[in-house]
């Protein structure tokens, strides 16, 4: 009896451990195959990428970092070689009250952190966000006139191979292979920027002072349109009264001018005469 028992107990146990490891096997293979999975849709989504990103940040600083701050991150991202950033266009502009900078660049997105926390040091972040256009559609419009294009190349080339072509049509097709040949070149170049587009990452930083600082230097022009008013009036009451004092000596002074004149030409007349009669 207790050796059938302990007959019962080892097939049980043996049936349990099957059972244990057919289930771990199975988990096992469901747990790599949802691992290819997520491996292949990473790759499909790397492969398939075409999306152009854009940040903008917009800093807040004091006037007298502003432009230290602009020239520290336009020489961070001339010697960030490996992010290959290119600066775009870099502005300082400190002529009126409200001083501001501008730097916009092309690079990897793997620089684009470093770049944005050397601009930020000692400055306030106001706003920071991305954009992304899908380039799906231009890309695949390029591609389809591509090989159109490259089609239409390869029957103009075996047209011009042809032994009885004459040599109106040879100079024809000749020149269609050129045009032919300069839109494809230009198709190359239009996919290219688009490609750099998705490839790298287009970053816009700019730099403000804080509004208390905009505001004070802003407060001598802000005092003059105040007292324009007053000031304007002033200066008009100021030729009034000119006038009033000038006016008087014109009444006068004009008609002794004008009769001094008469007679010194009277006079001048006069000896004239006395001079042809002696």
């Amino acid at each position: 009896m207790n050796t059938m028992r302990h007959r019962l107990g080892c097939i049980a146990l043996g049936i349990t451990v099957l059972g244990l490891t057919a289930c771990a096997k199975k988990e096992m293979n469901v747990g790599r195959s949802e691992l290819a999975t997520d491996k292949m849709a990473i790759t499909e989504r790397a492969a398939d990428n075409t999306l152009a990103y854009e940040h903008e940040v917009s800093l807040e600083v004091g006037r007298e970092e502003l432009a230290r701050r602009v020239e520290a991150v336009r020489a961070a991202c001339t010697a960030d070689t490996k992010s290959a950033c290119t600066i775009l266009e870099v502005s300082v502009n400190d002529d009126s009250g409200y001083a501001t900078g501008r730097i916009k660049m092309r690079l990897a997105p793997g620089g684009v952190d470093a770049l944005v926390n050397a601009a930020s040091t000692d400055a306030k972040v106001k706003v920071r966000q991305t954009n992304a256009e899908d380039l799906a559609q231009p890309l695949a419009d390029v591609a389809r006139q591509v090989a159109m294009l490259s089609a239409y190349r390869e029957r103009l080339s075996a047209l011009l191979a042809r032994k009885d072509t004459n040599v109106a049509d040879l100079i024809s097709l000749s020149k269609e292979l050129a045009a032919t040949q300069t839109q494809l070149e230009q198709l190359t170049n239009q996919n290219a920027q688009l490609r750099r587009r998705i490839d790298t990452d287009l970053l816009t930083i700019t730099w403000q002072v804080p509004a208390s600082q905009a505001r004070s230097a802003e407060a001598p022009v802000r005092d003059a349109m105040s007292s324009f008013g007053a000031n304007f009036r002033e200066a008009i009451g100021s030729v009034i009264e000119f006038l009033a004092q000038l006016i008087p000596w014109l009444v006068i002074g004009l008609p002794a001018l004008v009769l001094l004149r008469m007679f010194w030409r009277w006079t001048g007349n006069w000896l004239s005469r006395r001079v042809r009669t002696g």
